[in-house]
């Protein structure tokens, strides 16, 4: 219940910043300084990572839709007992993801996978972000 309170409470978060992160110019046009990509959130049973959208490929179909692929800096949380470190904590780290992604307009589809050695197992998350102009 609280990880979906929380994912709401960060969804109208990213939706408010983005509205206030444009570029902006002095009076003669000459300098521009600003903020561009993607924020998101994505998540599974007992693991949630926040996204920054990091290098991608895409695929442009018309003015509002691609389709591509990413990768994404994530800061990772997971209490799945199977991805427990030897001592039993819960994993809290940044780790790098790997994603198809559905862009229409603002909003970004996403479906960071994510790699752990010990165990040998690959984890998929799903997610939904805000591209910030």
């Amino acid at each position: 219940m609280m990880r979906k309170i929380g994912t709401g409470i960060f969804v109208v978060w990213l939706f408010q910043i983005s509205s206030h992160l444009k570029a902006q110019t002095t009076p003669d046009g000459s300098f521009e300084a600003g903020f561009k990509g993607m924020a998101a959130i994505s998540f599974t049973s007992q693991t949630v990572a926040i996204n920054i959208g990091g290098p991608h490929l895409d695929y442009r179909i018309n003015k509002d839709l691609a389709i591509g692929v990413g990768a994404f800096p994530s800061l990772f949380f997971s209490s799945l007992p199977s991805l427990k470190g030897d001592l039993g904590k819960n994993i809290f780290e940044p780790k790098l993801g790997l994603s198809p992604r559905l862009d229409f307009k603002n909003i970004v589809l996403i479906a960071p996978v994510y790699h752990f050695s010990s165990p040998d197992r690959w984890l998929w998350t799903f997610g939904i972000g805000i591209k910030i102009p």
